[in-house]
């Protein structure tokens, strides 16, 4: 058992960060939407209110099922 320790160890970093880089990432993307959206440009505002609202308006659940379809062939 004290063999696959390292192993564990190594997935368990891997796993925290690879978390925090899609954090990361989350986050830049958000402000960059946030910013785009209460723009007074109306060329960043249109897009990033249409993005959100597409979005919010689907389902996570439509969204977990497209993923895996859309993730099955690879």
């Amino acid at each position: 058992m004290s063999a696959y320790y390292g192993s564990i160890l190594h997935g368990a970093l891997l796993t925290v960060a690879v978390s925090l880089a899609a954090l990361a990432v989350a986050v830049l993307l958000g402000l960059l939407g946030a910013t785009a959206r209460l723009s007074g440009r109306r060329a960043l505002r249109v897009p990033a209110t249409l993005y959100t609202t597409v979005i919010r308006g689907i389902p996570i659940w439509c969204s977990c099922c497209w993923c895996s379809t859309a993730a099955a062939p690879v």
